[in-house]
């Protein structure tokens, strides 16, 4: 286990290349699938050999499976702290995941394009992550995972519900289909409220950086369908790819226009940046993921053509607390990691 994640310091997931459709402004697509497993208590009523048992009925399923059985799999209790952050800091885990009590597992793929958490708020909680404005490629891996547990497993149904969930909104088909968007002129000149309020449906919801709970930090944000219940896979697609397509249009839309109005404004906010990560000694990740977003705005608008969306991609996730004290092989505290930080800033994007 530790060789496999001191090598992931060194990479990065697939996820991040900067590739794909709308990838100005769609950073990545994710399906993600909830599902139960029949004759056994959702996982907050388990008891400890309850949930042993669905942890080896699930292992036992994935070892049949070619697809499966080429995943790496870990034990959540042989991962410690600082590991556990790392992981959810490159979206592999959930924030819920590590407060959950043992036993309890996951899996992944190497390129990080497949994930699947067992015993977290569901029995099993697969997603798929691929880069760009990619659902439809999201959606039809995910199914495969799901048919090959399916071949061995059988799943907590109601012929009237659908597939039963932990949580209510997720009671159906379990299925949530979510982008991570990238908004900065429409939160720099004030219209993404309304825009949220005109384009954002009953169902669809808006989060930030890690998903539920989490806050809007750097007009970065997760666009997602909020309920199953009712609706089909291929349905709640159709309803959220639209929304998503507006969401590209409106941002690139108020580019063009301010590019066209306020040049200078922009180029302004961009270039003071660059000046600061030049010469900041201490950068929190909060502060940086502000500077990020004017980055890529840049490189998008074509005003700073020698930094690639990949390294951009890349420095949000390399920057993040546990995955800096990774790389230096030990806990560091706070104020350590900020000055890490924008050392680490200057380097990547060529600024001493």
């Amino acid at each position: 286990m530790n060789d496999v994640l001191k090598n992931m310091t060194g990479r990065y997931a697939k996820w991040l290349t900067g590739e794909g459709k709308y990838s100005d402004i769609i950073i990545s697509s994710r399906a993600r699938l909830a599902r139960n497993l029949q004759n056994f208590p959702f996982v907050t009523r388990t008891t400890e050999d309850q949930r042993s048992e669905i942890l080896s009925s699930v292992l036992d399923a994935a070892k049949d499976s070619k697809i499966l059985n080429s995943l790496y799999f870990f034990d959540m209790s042989a991962v410690d702290e600082l590991d556990a952050q790392f992981l959810k800091e490159r979206h592999i885990i959930s924030h819920e995941f590590i407060g959950m009590s043992d036993p309890k597992g996951f899996f992944f793929s190497e390129d990080e394009s497949i994930g699947i958490m067992i015993n977290e708020e569901d029995h099993i909680r697969m997603q798929v992550i691929h880069s760009g404005f990619s659902l439809n490629e999201t959606w039809f891996e995910i199914h495969r995972l799901d048919e090959e547990f399916s071949k061995k497993l059988s799943y907590a149904y109601s012929d009237r519900f659908g597939y039963l969930t932990a949580c209510p909104t997720n009671v159906g088909t379990g299925v949530r289909f979510s982008v991570f968007v990238h908004l900065p002129v429409l939160t720099f000149t004030k219209r993404i409220d309304k825009i949220f309020a005109d384009l954002i449906p009953a169902g669809i919801t808006v989060r930030g950086l890690y998903g539920e709970g989490s806050k809007v930090i750097g007009n970065f944000f997760q666009i997602s369908n909020q309920y199953t219940l009712g609706w089909t896979e291929q349905g709640i697609m159709d309803r959220v790819i639209p929304i998503i397509r507006q969401f590209i249009s409106e941002e690139k839309k108020a580019r063009e226009n301010i590019m066209n109005d306020q040049r200078i404004v922009i180029e302004d906010k961009i270039y003071r940046t660059i000046g600061i990560l030049s010469k900041a000694m201490i950068l929190s990740s909060m502060e940086f993921l502000d500077h990020l977003s004017a980055l890529r705005l840049g490189v998008d608008l074509g005003i700073l053509p020698k930094i690639s969306k990949r390294l951009l991609n890349e420095l949000l996730i390399m920057t993040q607390p546990a995955h800096i004290q990774k790389i230096h092989g030990r806990k560091l505290e706070e104020l350590e990691r900020d000055s890490i930080r924008a050392e680490m800033v200057r380097e990547k994007l060529n600024l001493n």
